[in-house]
């Protein structure tokens, strides 16, 4: 039984990060330099300046505005609303996941106290971690359709390109276990 509690544990740790980060900004784990600040999407590669892109999809290189087409206006608002978006997806996964964890912890109590042992928490537990399942897809799924617009603006965008921090190293694999 403890075995089948670590992941549910694992993703209460996870939601309380997530929590702390959502008071303050997101970092990609990836560890590209990709934040949230308010509504802006800031990223700072490794070497040189940093970029900025508003919700209305302005871009700003080291405290200078790029001049872009409105077609590049509408791309550069819609990645910051598909990072934002991931990044509301992620922590509601994570605070799904710390309430299936919470739940399966009950049930375990309630299973040890009435004999009902680890196939009843595994009764209660599973069609809630199913449906989390589902929506992690859901979410890794967004993250490669965020590469793939991020790859857009970097062939469209000159200025940009310095900013394309995601690669195919990056992309996640949404394939999980059944």
């Amino acid at each position: 039984m403890h075995r089948k509690l670590a992941p549910a544990f694992l993703l209460l740790a996870m939601v309380l990060v997530a929590r702390g980060a959502a008071a303050v900004h997101l970092t990609f784990s990836t560890g590209d330099g990709i934040e949230l600040r308010d509504d802006w999407v800031v990223i700072t590669p490794e070497e040189g300046a940093k970029a900025e892109i508003s919700p209305g999809g302005r871009l700003r290189i080291d405290g200078r505005w790029v001049a872009v087409s409105e077609r590049d206006r509408l791309l550069l608002a819609r990645y910051n609303r598909a990072i934002h978006d991931i990044h509301a997806q992620a922590i509601e996964i994570g605070i799904q996941g710390a309430g299936i964890g919470f739940s399966a912890l009950g049930a375990a109590v309630v299973g040890l106290l009435t004999g009902g042992g680890d196939a009843a928490v595994e009764r209660h537990v599973e069609p809630q971690a199913r449906r989390l399942k589902e929506k992690a897809k859901q979410l890794c799924r967004e993250v490669q359709r965020l590469r793939r617009l991020q790859d857009d603006l970097a062939a469209d965008v000159p200025a940009f390109r310095p900013y394309a921090l995601m690669d195919e190293d990056d992309e996640p694999r949404c394939q999980m276990d059944d």
